[in-house]
């Protein structure tokens, strides 16, 4: 599920910035936090995305990664 969702937002961000021209995307697999999920739910224009991610334990953590 975490690919798919991840792959969903790269085709829908390279969908949109098709519309202002040219643009570059790199698609990084950001991990977990050892379960077996995680989603990611926004990228800002710095590049910093947020999600949540399951642990072992089967909770969830909100995330920020930034590079």
């Amino acid at each position: 599920m975490r690919k798919l969702t991840l792959i969903v937002i790269a085709i829908c961000t390279v969908w949109t910035g098709a519309w202002a021209g040219q643009v570059k995307y790199t698609v990084t697999d950001l991990g977990s936090l050892g379960g077996t999920t995680s989603y990611a739910y926004g990228i800002n224009n710095s590049g910093q995305v947020v999600g949540e991610a399951m642990t072992s334990s089967g909770d969830y953590y909100a995330f920020v990664y930034s590079g």
